[in-house]
């Protein structure tokens, strides 16, 4: 079976009219790594265990991140997106997440359009309704969205 990362894209071009195929867009290389790590544990335990391992480096990263100076390394865009991705397939697979909503809020927030997408579908898996400040993020990031949207910008 061809894993749907792996796939392709048929995309015609406009002067030749011919069909070609294109390259699907990138995924993160540390992502495809995971996803393909958890594919291939045999058992619950085994799936368990590659998934702690992740979530004890994802938060070891942001909290590295969120106590950096100028000295030390901050995440950059592609970094976060990656790791909050991450924390998005994790909840997916039916793992709890307690963790990373300033990340995501942060992708909500950004300017653009691919960070401010994966921060809003990051938000509706992980978003826990008892969480107020999370909430009340989302909440202002929505508003402010359909503000800019309303005004024109």
């Amino acid at each position: 079976a061809i894993l749907p990362w792996k796939s392709t894209t048929r995309r015609r071009t406009p002067s030749v009219g011919s069909v070609t195929t294109m390259p699907p867009p990138p995924l993160a290389k540390g992502l495809r790594n995971f996803i393909e790590d958890v594919k291939m544990c045999n058992t619950v335990d085994e799936e368990t265990r590659r998934v702690n391992e992740e979530l004890h480096k994802i938060r070891g990263k942001f909290r590295a991140s969120a106590s950096a100076t100028k000295e030390k390394h901050v995440l950059g865009s592609y970094d976060m997106t990656k790791y909050v991705c991450k924390l998005a397939y994790i909840r997916v697979l039916g793992y709890p997440v307690d963790f990373g909503q300033f990340e995501w809020l942060g992708l909500m927030r950004s300017s653009k359009l691919k960070e401010k997408a994966t921060g809003y579908a990051a938000a509706s898996l992980l978003l826990a309704i008892t969480d107020e400040t999370s909430v009340a993020g989302v909440r202002a990031a929505v508003l402010s969205d359909l503000t800019a949207s309303a005004s024109g910008g």
